[in-house]
């Protein structure tokens, strides 16, 4: 039997490669991972998105989508990737809870889509739990953070939790 044993002394120039795999591990809540999470049981992960600018009653609002995939023009991009979330919020600064009382409240709303079964049919699970924090808007863009949940177990695990950065384009598919 041969066994091997390596040490490191205490001035080791190392660093240590942070654990990723708990993302509100309560020790640093100000760290969060790009949004991920899972839609009807299949992980899923933000690579990219868009927003635009909307307006009911008189008011600003923002419909933000988020991607799996990567798109050359996001402003271009009319649907986007299969599964998505899209989310909408006051067009402002702040942080908005979902509630799950008030199942008429349209926005804030975060809603998990599923584009995969034909060109006409949509699967829309809508968040029943959960909050959208719009952190910055600028000129060309908007980020944030998104949490929501879709808790019946009939279709699979639903949730996302994370940040995203998106550009902000124009009701027409172009830049801001």
């Amino acid at each position: 039997m041969i066994g091997l044993v390596a040490c490191a002394d205490q001035g080791s120039s190392s660093p240590a490669i942070p654990d990723n795999s708990n993302q509100n591990n309560g020790d640093s809540p100000d760290v969060i991972e790009y949004a991920r999470g899972s839609i009807k049981g299949r992980d899923w992960s933000y690579v990219q998105g868009r927003a635009v600018i909307f307006k009911r009653n008189n008011k600003n609002f923002l419909e933000i989508r988020l991607w799996n995939e990567r798109f050359d023009n996001p402003c271009a991009v009319a649907v986007g990737t299969n599964t998505q979330v899209r989310m909408y919020a006051p067009y402002s600064q702040g942080t908005w809870r979902i509630d799950p009382l008030d199942p008429f409240s349209l926005i804030p709303t975060v809603i998990f889509s599923d584009y995969s079964a034909g060109s006409h049919a949509r699967g829309n699970l809508i968040a029943d739990q959960g909050a959208i924090s719009v952190n910055v808007i600028k000129n060309d863009m908007v980020s944030g953070v998104v949490q929501g949940r879709f808790t019946p177990a009939d279709v699979g695990a639903t949730h996302i939790y994370g940040r995203f950065s998106v550009p902000l384009c124009t009701p027409l598919f172009g830049s801001y």
